[in-house]
C-alpha cells in the first residue's frame, strides 16, 4: 500500500538518477562535440579519424536515448504511483472494500440516475450482531478475521453493479442501484442466511441485522441514509438476525 511518504522518498529517488542521467548526456555530449569541430577550425568532423571519437559518439547518442527513454518511464510509474495513491482513499485498509470516502463519490451520480431517468435505488446497511462481544472474549485479531470473512461472504452474493463500503467499525452498507424494494428485500435476506449459516475462524456462528432504504425521488442522501439507519436499528432491537425496511411494511422472504 502507497503512502505520501513512500511516494515522496520514490521521487526522490528518481530525481536522483535523473540528475545522474542528466550528467553523464552533459557530459557526453559535450564530449562528443569536442570531437565533432576539428581542432582550430569551425567546422564538423563529419567522419571521427579514431576509435575514441566513435565511442564518443555513440556513448552520446546513447545517453541521448536513454535519457528520453528513463524519462518516460518516470512518467508512466509516476501515474501509477498517483493512481494507487488515489485509490487507497477510498480503499478500507482491513477488508479491501470501499470506505465511506467513496461512498461519498458515487452517491450523488447514482442519485441524480435514479431521478433523471426514474430508476430505483437502494440502501442495504448491516451490522455484525453482539461483535463487541467477539472482540472482548477472542480479541481484537480474531475480531478482524471476522470482518475480512463477513466482506469475503457478502462479495458472493453481491451484484457487478453494486457498491460496497464499510461503514464504519462492524458496519457495512451496500448501494444497489436499479433495485426496488422486493429485490433489495432478497438481497439482504440471501446476506442474512448465508452468514447465519457460515461458520467464522476461532468464533463459530455468527449472525447480522439489516436494514434497507429504499430512495426516493427528490429525497435527500442524508434522509435515505437516516430511514435505512432507523431500520437498522429496528432489526437490532428486534431480535437481531433479521431485516428490517424504512417502509412501514415487511416482506415475507422466500
Amino acid at each position: 500500500m502507497f503512502t505520501v511518504l513512500t511516494y515522496r522518498n520514490y521521487v526522490r529517488g528518481r530525481m536522483i538518477l535523473l540528475a545522474v542521467l542528466i550528467s553523464l548526456v552533459f557530459w557526453f555530449t559535450d564530449a562528443a562535440i569536442d570531437g565533432w569541430l576539428e581542432p582550430g577550425a569551425g567546422g564538423l568532423v563529419l567522419i571521427p579519424d579514431s576509435p575514441r571519437e566513435w565511442w564518443i559518439r555513440l556513448f552520446s547518442i546513447a545517453a541521448i536515448f536513454g535519457f528520453g527513454i528513463y524519462t518516460q518511464a518516470i512518467v508512466r510509474r509516476q501515474k501509477e504511483v498517483v493512481r494507487q495513491l488515489q485509490e487507497a482513499t477510498v480503499i478500507d485498509p482491513l477488508t479491501g472494500i470501499f470506505n465511506r470516502r467513496k461512498f461519498d463519490q458515487v452517491i450523488h451520480q447514482e442519485k441524480a440516475k435514479h431521478e433523471r431517468y426514474s430508476r430505483n435505488m437502494a440502501v442495504v446497511m448491516f451490522d455484525i450482531d453482539f461483535f463487541k462481544r467477539v472482540n472482548d472474549e477472542f480479541g481484537h485479531a480474531v475480531g478482524d478475521r471476522v470482518l475480512q470473512q463477513i466482506v469475503e461472504i457478502a462479495q458472493k452474493e453481491l451484484r457487478e453493479s453494486d457498491y460496497f463500503f464499510r461503514w464504519g467499525g462492524e458496519e457495512f452498507l451496500v448501494l444497489a442501484p436499479e433495485t426496488g424494494i422486493q429485490e433489495s428485500w432478497a438481497l439482504a435476506e440471501r446476506l442474512r442466511t448465508t452468514v447465519a449459516g457460515q461458520k467464522f475462524d476461532g468464533v463459530g456462528g455468527i449472525t447480522i441485522s439489516i436494514g434497507i432504504g429504499q430512495h426516493i425521488k427528490g429525497e435527500d442522501i442524508d434522509e435515505l441514509l437516516k430511514r435505512a439507519d432507523d431500520a437498522l436499528y429496528e432489526a437490532k432491537h428486534s431480535g437481531r438476525n433479521t431485516v428490517q425496511t424504512a417502509e412501514s411494511f415487511r416482506l415475507a422472504s422466500q
